[in-house]
């Protein structure tokens, strides 16, 4: 159900966020994100286990700094 909507969403919103912060066109964005997003699902199980292993810490941190940052500033 989510095949069509799911992850097209979050691109859309990078590439709106790169455009208005950098001015990188959409399309540009949008061959990045597919090539990374290939290279992660070509490699199996095993690379999208390495990807989340790298990524899933940096997430974490982001969520919690964020989290920080918003209680300081209101």
């Amino acid at each position: 159900m989510a095949f069509g909507i799911g992850n097209m969403v979050q691109a859309n919103s990078v590439a709106a966020s790169l455009q208005a912060s950098f001015n990188v066109t959409p399309a540009v964005t949008g061959v990045v994100l597919a090539a990374l997003t290939a290279v992660v699902i070509v490699g199996g199980i095993k690379r999208i286990g390495q990807c989340t292993e790298y990524l899933v810490p940096f997430m974490a941190l982001f969520y919690l700094g964020g989290g920080q940052w918003k209680t300081r500033t209101v």
